[in-house]
């Protein structure tokens, strides 16, 4: 998030913005799958609930988000098999310790993908206020972690972990709702 990178940037030395920088990026590769799943499911789920029979709707979701996860799966693979001697050869800043900040991002983004589209669910379903408050809320919590992180000066892999738990609450949390609204689940299992 803009937020996360604004903290470390203002906060921590040029060489851990840059390890952090390019974790972000790393965690932006992996999220491309995602976000071209959420184009193509948007207008199948604002079909939801103006038909008495979601099934399709509901196929679509499980093979795209499905397919999605899949898709992180393998480029987290490929990270963790030769993302450190790529991103070492190519940039000095990538040291053992951007890697782990790495992690971290590839880690959660797979768990991200695992539950699905809860928050854009509820956006395409026009519950957009519901989506704006765990928003807002999930956003104060990581903003809590991290003016916390800088009071105790804690190192940078703690704000990722931080801005990883701060999108896995929104997403869960969204997940949840959306359920609750329509009776559908967006998550994998």
């Amino acid at each position: 998030s803009l937020l996360s990178v604004a903290i470390v940037t203002s906060t921590f030395s040029p060489i851990q913005v840059a390890q952090y920088g390019l974790a972000c990026r790393v965690s932006q590769i992996l999220l491309m799958p995602w976000n071209s799943g959420m184009q193509i499911l948007i207008p199948s789920l604002a079909q939801i609930g103006k038909n008495r029979d979601n099934s399709d709707i509901l196929h679509q979701i499980r093979q795209i988000t499905g397919f999605v996860f899949l898709s992180i799966i393998a480029i987290a693979a490929g990270f963790l098999l030769i993302g450190y001697p790529v991103m070492n050869f190519f940039f000095d800043a990538f040291n053992k310790q951007a890697f782990y900040i790495s992690l971290v991002f590839v880690f959660g983004n797979i768990v991200f993908a695992y539950f699905g589209i809860g928050d854009q669910a509820l956006i395409a379903t026009n519950r957009h206020r519901k989506a704006q408050n765990i928003t807002v809320i999930s956003t104060g919590f990581a903003l809590a972690g991290f003016l916390l992180c800088i009071w105790v000066q804690a190192d940078v892999i703690y704000i990722a972990v931080i801005m990883m738990m701060s999108m896995l609450v929104r997403q869960i949390w969204s997940e949840v709702a959306f359920y609750k609204f329509t009776g559908i689940r967006t998550r994998l299992a």
